[in-house]
């Protein structure tokens, strides 16, 4: 279990920092498995088209 700001730090997940860092809780802990999921539906939700 890591904490958010291990993950932060964390190599592994360095190309994903911006997105972990609004996506993530401060207050959980978190497995790699619970990681990936959370980015896999991130980056899968569809883009929302802002019309002027």
């Amino acid at each position: 279990m890591y904490t958010k700001t291990q993950i932060l730090q964390s190599k592994k997940y360095r190309q994903y920092k911006d997105v972990l860092t609004v996506i993530l809780s401060n207050n959980k802990n978190y497995t790699h498995e619970e990681i990936q999921q959370e980015l896999d539906k991130f980056l899968s939700a569809p883009i929302k088209e802002q019309k002027n």
